[in-house]
């Protein structure tokens, strides 16, 4: 599983619409729809990995 910890920190600290309005603000109109895609599919991956991890260990508990 990948560490998600330093970004779970700032999403914590910021919010996540802060984090997301940060990242718009950054970045120029051409980058902006690529990354956000880019993001959306990280945060899928991720979930994904959390539905394994919780699927795995219900597994476990049975």
């Amino acid at each position: 599983m990948k560490n998600w910890s330093l970004f779970d920190e700032v999403v914590e600290i910021l919010g996540e619409e802060e984090v997301l309005l940060a990242l718009a603000k950054a970045l120029s109109s051409d980058e902006l729809n690529e990354n956000l895609a880019y993001i959306a599919r990280v945060y899928d991956i991720r979930e994904d990995e959390e539905e394994e991890e919780e699927d795995y260990l219900s597994y476990l508990e049975d």
